[in-house]
């Protein structure tokens, strides 16, 4: 784990708080006004950012490492698969398996897909322009 590493996990980490704020503070903002009984207060949440702030860490480390134990150098089309395969992947199992256990509205649900899948995407494009495995060695014994 090279320095472009530790530069591709700080920047999603940075990326990631940036979409989510602009996600769920503006374009999804009014909608969970109309449904605050389903969330924790302002206060709480404010009080429990530090813990966001860690899964967000950790999510941000495991996806530049995935990633990197499949890169091809293909460019920012590979970021753009990736990230379609782990936005579908954890997109569809947060928004629509939320929905089957929580009682959130089809367009909360469908919005955290959306917002997911777009993370990841974009998520997928940054590290695929920063993150580059180290090189083996050419060493002969």
């Amino acid at each position: 784990m090279g320095r472009k590493f530790w530069i591709a996990v700080i920047v999603l980490f940075v990326a990631f708080n940036i979409m989510d704020y602009i996600f769920h503070s503006l374009v999804m903002g009014k909608t969970y006004e109309a449904t605050s009984h389903l969330w924790r207060s302002m206060e709480e949440m404010n009080r429990l950012r530090p813990v966001m702030w860690l899964v967000t860490l950790v999510s941000s480390f495991f996806f530049v490492l995935i990633f990197g134990k499949g890169y091809e150098g293909k460019g920012a089309m590979e970021g753009v698969r990736f990230g379609l395969y782990i936005g579908i992947f954890f997109g569809f199992s947060m928004g629509f398996g939320s929905y089957a256990a929580m009682p959130i509205t089809g367009g909360i649900a469908f919005g955290w897909f959306l917002i997911t899948l777009v993370e990841f995407v974009v998520a997928g494009i940054l590290v695929a322009s920063i993150h580059k495995p180290l090189k083996a060695s050419a060493t002969t014994v």
